[in-house]
């Protein structure tokens, strides 16, 4: 049988999970890829920025065959993966000075960019030892100048406006401030800072084709540790800038450099933009940037093909009724296969539960408002809003899209004490005071929200008056 060879690698990457620690926290990403990670709602929320809206491959930046691409504030690693799958051939340098964030960070470059270079260290002006802040629970917003209080303060202030937008009660607005809370504890953390130059010069970069910088304040500092000597090595810039003040410093330093600046593209309705600068703009639109997609991304997707093409050789009744992927055939001492702990090994594993279909008209409305809300293709009956991304200020505007469905009374606490579609659904049909009349209001909002404007508003108009 011949051997596709990019087939085959994509089955060693996959079996790399075997070695990871007993302790990783797996995780399914929507486009198929497993990976470790730390909790679901931070993923969620890089996921969709990163692959989804394609954040960092904007305003004409790409990448081609055997690029360098310096990932500065990788947190758990999802650019790099990102720019892995695009160009398989490219050299990546990833930094993440958080110590629980980087060794995560490893572990998904050893699955997915087992050549990429990863490095326990930030990014300054100058080469030093600083204090850090660190988020466990929300690891993105982790950085030398996070400042706890002020940024609970930001959410806090937020979460209200939202709340008055939706019309929330005082009861509400003060259950949100009490569940944002966990997410700005903190620790603090000393990491060691070194500067770009001093990175190229100690991995030898002949170029930067890529330099992508999220480094929560600290992207002007990342600039200003730059040689000059150095800046005609570097081709393009994608940094995330998080104020006013920060985003014209970079700016003027960027364009003193020779570099054009894109339009600053907004970023999840912060004050954060996104700046996008290019060294020659017309020559990069003119370079070809070839996607690369591997076969397989997790162990279903193997299984799936294997069964087809199993089907396709075999007559049904020798074709096998399950298929498990192993690391290796489990021996006896003398080197025979041993049957005995093949029949023992378990099947088990650590990735969230299958999809199953909502069950009534009321769960999949349901399931329906939170696909769209969390940007996810699909949600299954068994899911958790909070598992699947969603967070408190997500969760005032799921809880406005369903009370404007249902007619009845429901609490933002009902989201945070039933947070599965089914649970919430039954909570919601207790309270129905009407029989039938929920999974009618969310049959009518289902037929509406299928139809087009002039579909809609012909039937508005065969309505009695």
């Amino acid at each position: 049988m011949q051997v596709n060879a990019e087939k085959a690698g994509g089955v060693a990457r996959i079996q790399n999970l075997e070695s990871l620690p007993e302790d990783a926290d797996l995780a399914e990403l929507p486009n198929g890829m497993t990976i470790v990670h730390q909790n679901w709602r931070m993923t969620s929320f890089l996921f969709a920025e990163i692959f989804k809206e394609g954040c960092y491959f904007q305003k004409g930046i790409k990448i081609g065959p055997q690029a360098i691409v310096v990932d500065v504030g990788a947190n758990i690693g999802l650019f790099t993966l990102c720019v892995a799958l695009r160009q398989p051939t490219a050299r990546i340098y990833a930094l993440e000075p958080i110590p629980q964030t980087y060794h995560v960070l490893q572990c998904n470059a050893h699955l997915w960019a087992p050549g990429a270079i990863v490095d326990n260290r930030a990014l300054g002006r100058a080469e030093e030892s600083a204090v850090f802040t660190h988020y466990p629970e929300f690891s993105g917003a982790s950085g030398r100048y996070a400042d706890p209080a002020s940024d609970e303060a930001g959410m806090n202030a937020l979460a209200l406006h939202q709340a008055r937008d939706a019309q929330l009660s005082e009861t509400d607005s003060s259950f949100i401030q009490k569940a944002l809370a966990p997410h700005w504890r903190s620790e603090v953390v000393v990491c060691r800072v070194t500067t770009l130059s001093k990175l190229m010069s100690e991995y030898e970069l002949p170029r930067i084709d890529l330099l992508k910088i999220d480094a929560e304040g600290s992207e002007v500092e990342i600039l200003q540790g730059v040689d000059a000597r150095d800046w005609h090595r570097i081709q393009q810039v994608v940094l995330e800038v998080h104020s006013e003040i920060l985003l014209n410093e970079a700016r003027k330093i960027l364009e003193a450099e020779g570099f054009s600046v894109f339009e600053p593209s907004a970023c999840r309705g912060t004050e954060t933009r996104i700046v996008y600068a290019m060294r020659d703009a017309e020559a990069l639109a003119k370079a070809s940037q070839e996607i690369a997609t591997p076969p397989w991304l997790n162990t279903r997707q193997i299984v799936e093909e294997l069964e087809r093409y199993l089907r396709c050789l075999l007559p049904d009744a020798i074709v096998p009724r399950t298929i498990q992927i192993l690391p290796a055939l489990p021996l006896t001492p003398s080197g025979k296969i041993d049957r005995a702990a093949l029949a023992t090994i378990s099947s088990a594993t650590k990735m969230r539960p299958a999809h199953v279909e909502p069950r009534n008209e009321v769960e999949r409305t349901i399931a329906s408002i939170w696909s769209e809300l969390l940007r996810l293709p699909s949600v299954g009956a068994s899911d958790d809003f909070f598992d699947l991304g969603g967070h408190s200020l997500l969760a005032i505007q799921s809880l406005s899209r369903i009370r404007a469905v249902f007619p009845v009374d429901i609490p933002l606490r009902l989201l945070f004490d039933a947070p599965t579609v089914w649970a919430l659904a039954d909570e919601i049909i207790a309270r129905e005071t009407v029989p039938g009349q929920l999974e009618r209001a969310a049959q009518i909002y289902r037929e509406i929200d299928t139809m087009s404007p002039e579909a809609i508003l012909a039937t508005l108009e065969e309505l009695p008056t």
